[in-house]
């Protein structure tokens, strides 16, 4: 689209944060003089923002803006006299992206997004905008400031576990998004930072209404072996397990679904036996009904003694080594989990001779749920990827554990746990 040169024109750029596709028209024209503003609100903390941009030949403008998992919409007047280059740097929590997108006055660029490879391209250009990047994002690692001296210092930062009546928020955790590195060969990452921030949101949101609502929850499956072995989601996965009580399924179903509009959420249930819960506005896992990134509710049942998945009888797990749940750190989260996830993981464990493989071999799960598809399992011994991801080493005694989360020769901090 060229720009005229005429006459005062105002001009709207109108576009909305989405994950698969972002569609901006910029009609830009010229005057003698612009002030512009840009309105937006940020549905996480309820803030307006207005962004005055003035100039006479020539504007550079940056608009930074927040984007929750309801989708945001903004729209910029824009005029002046010759030329306008406005970057607008922005960061959808829903889609958990960030983009510098250059607006010229010749084209009106269209933006589509291939979830395979999670890039944006400039379709009106040869530009291309690569989202799938494990460089530290800066909006993700401004929140490491307050933390930059532990990675300095000669002593070792100390964590302690919280219980479910303290603060939390006294109890932070750590979290370098600087840090992160991809194996070159052996079992490359499965998020890329922003794709990571999203799940971390999207579980924001269950352990809030599930707090609410007197719902217990507690991590699963690849999810609590992730806190166990990383106190992260494991690297190479890409989805997370949580674990509800049988009997609270259709109250939790109802309560996701009257906050979803709300929440800007998703909720099905898929095989009829496992509760999916996504975003709105992330792109589709190819050829299913839901989106990704997304979280996985299994729901147990249980007798006087025993937990057991719900159609999987034959995975029964001792109640002592479940309950009281505690806390275990996530990323930067505490997250409810079975007390003794070692026992946990021995009792899901029905071929003995591989006990201790969970321990000593990181492997996947043979499925990408970005793309919905099946593939190879392959695996490797988990020290050979001690150069690039975070592990946990322990030392236990008879009652507690401490766990110290180590990148490589560096430890990140101690934390001491219920053994």
């Amino acid at each position: 689209m060229n720009a005229s040169t005429t006459k005062h024109i105002t001009a709207t750029v109108s576009f909305r944060s989405l994950p698969t596709s972002t569609i901006m028209n910029v009609p830009i024209s010229t005057m003698e003089h612009v002030t512009s503003t840009v309105p937006f609100r940020s549905l996480s903390t309820s803030t307006r923002m207005n962004v005055p941009i003035s100039t006479t030949e020539h504007v550079t403008s940056t608009v930074p803006f927040r984007s929750l998992p309801t989708s945001t919409i903004m729209n910029v007047p824009i005029s002046t006299m010759e030329h306008v280059t406005s970057t607008v740097p922005f960061r959808s929590l829903s889609t958990s992206t960030r983009m510098g997108i250059s607006i010229s006055t010749n084209s009106v660029p269209i933006y589509s997004m291939n979830n395979t490879k999670s890039t944006v391209t400039l379709l009106t250009s040869t530009t291309t905008y690569a989202l799938r990047t494990y460089a530290a994002l800066e909006i993700l690692t401004q929140r490491e400031s307050s933390y930059r001296h532990i990675l300095n210092s000669t002593t070792i930062f100390e964590l302690k576990q919280p219980k479910f009546s303290d603060n939390l928020a006294d109890f932070q955790i750590p979290y370098f998004y600087s840090l992160w590195k991809d194996s070159p060969s052996l079992l490359p990452r499965a998020l890329s930072p922003g794709e990571h921030d999203t799940t971390m949101s999207l579980i924001d949101v269950f352990q809030r209404l599930c707090n609410e609502h007197h719902i217990t929850f507690m991590m699963s499956d690849g999810t609590l072996l992730g806190s166990w072995r990383h106190h992260d989601i494991i690297p190479y996965d890409d989805d997370v397990d949580f674990l509800v009580q049988y009997s609270n399924r259709e109250r939790l179903f109802q309560i996701l679904n009257e906050s979803a509009t709300a929440e800007g959420i998703n909720v099905a249930f898929a095989l009829s036996k496992v509760l999916k819960i996504t975003f709105n506005n992330t792109g589709k896992a190819r050829h299913v009904t839901w989106n990704w990134p997304f979280i996985d509710i299994w729901f147990y049942r249980e007798n006087s003694t025993h937990i057991w998945y719900n159609n999987m009888e034959y995975y029964t797990i001792e109640k002592t080594l479940i309950f009281p749940l505690v806390l275990r750190p996530l990323a930067a989260k505490w997250l409810p989990s079975p007390r003794r996830p070692y026992g946990y993981f021995k009792s899901m464990i029905k071929d003995k001779s591989k006990e201790g493989d969970f321990e000593n071999y990181c492997k996947n799960e043979g499925y990408n749920h970005r793309k919905e598809l099946l593939y190879p399992t392959t695996g490797a011994e988990c020290k050979k990827l001690k150069p690039y991801y975070p592990f946990v080493e322990r030392s236990c005694s008879k009652v507690l554990c401490t766990e110290w989360l180590k990148l490589g020769n560096k430890t990140l901090y101690a934390l001491q746990v219920q053994k």
